[in-house]
């Protein structure tokens, strides 16, 4: 029943297109769907206001950077040897996830939608020997209320139960896996707050 349902969201999520450069997701026939990201950013801090634009765009380049490290060492594909310096201890945390939890990735990187929303989940596969959703961070942002409820956002798409993690990285090589519970009510609010904030701009525009 299990690879049923994957096979099943295999076939769905082949109409979701996403554009890398500006995140965004559209179905083949051309309707745009929020992200997750999108739909949950009213539990995190407006960085774009109160951040410093080049520590902002820099915390986004290394974030970047370390997911795309860390798929290619999924992949087999790199070595800690191949790993720019300033990202080695990010990767070096990785490594030591893989080596103390042995998780059995299924997905990498894998966008999915619903039909309402979409986003792209950094693994899902088992860990302890359950299914699991794992996001990467390697900011130092502990946004409890942020975290929850984008987790809570990919398990509402993929309709089914599982783990909820936010895996740490740091630069000097250690990790933090922590678990988080499915929270609908707060996702929920965050669903009506995103709906009511483009009703709003769409009814400003017409004035």
């Amino acid at each position: 029943a299990c690879a049923r349902r994957l096979e099943g969201m295999d076939m769905m999520q082949s109409e979701l297109l996403l554009d890398p450069d500006t995140q965004t997701y559209t179905l083949r026939g051309g309707a745009g769907l929020p992200s997750i990201t999108e739909i949950t950013r009213f539990t995190h801090d407006d960085t774009a206001q109160t951040s410093n634009v080049l520590l902002r765009d820099a915390a986004a380049e290394r974030g970047r950077a370390v997911h795309e490290l860390t798929a290619l060492y999924d992949y087999g594909e790199l070595t800690p040897d191949d790993t720019p310096p300033e990202y080695a201890g990010y990767l070096l945390g990785y490594m030591r996830f893989i080596r103390d939890y042995a998780p059995e990735w299924e997905y990498i990187e894998w966008p999915v939608h619903n039909g309402v929303a979409a986003g792209t989940i950094d693994r899902f596969g088992k860990v302890d020997l359950e299914d699991a959703i794992v996001d990467i961070k390697s900011g130092t942002s502990l946004e409890k209320a942020g975290f929850q409820a984008q987790l809570t956002g990919y398990q509402w798409i993929l309709a089914r139960p599982c783990k909820l993690y936010i895996l740490h990285l740091t630069k000097d090589g250690t990790y933090k896996l922590v678990e988080y519970q499915r929270d609908m009510e707060l996702f929920e609010a965050c669903m009506t707050l995103h709906k009511r904030s483009k009703k709003g701009r769409k009814q400003w525009k017409t004035q």
